[in-house]
């Protein structure tokens, strides 16, 4: 059981990965060469990165939490309340790919 469990686990890592990496694939032509990173609460923004490290950063750390998460998964590792583990990476996966795509969004709006 914790070897499917593990399995569908880093499928699911995987999914999700795949998932980031094809958001910042469709924003890639609608960003500048410099995308705002970090905006201050008057809505400026505050800092910028290459347009490459920009697409590349959320993916490549969800990508690291995302197969982190799902190596635990299959090592046998329970939740506290020992519940299953893979619906968090999917949650996790979900969440990433929402972050992800709003922030290029914005960065693309104020293009």
């Amino acid at each position: 059981m914790a070897m499917a469990a593990g399995s569908a686990a880093i499928a699911t890592a995987f999914l999700g990965a795949g998932a980031l990496w094809a958001i910042s694939w469709r924003f890639r032509r609608r960003l500048p060469a410099r995308v705002p990173m970090q905006w201050s609460l008057t809505g400026r923004p505050t800092w910028y990165a290459r347009r490459g490290i920009a697409l590349a950063f959320t993916p490549v750390l969800g990508t690291l939490v995302l197969i982190a998460m799902a190596i635990a998964t299959a090592w046998g590792v329970q939740t506290i309340d020992e519940s299953d583990p893979l619906p968090w990476v999917a949650l996790t996966g979900v969440v990433l790919c929402a972050i992800h795509a709003g922030h290029l969004a914005f960065a693309a709006r104020d293009s």
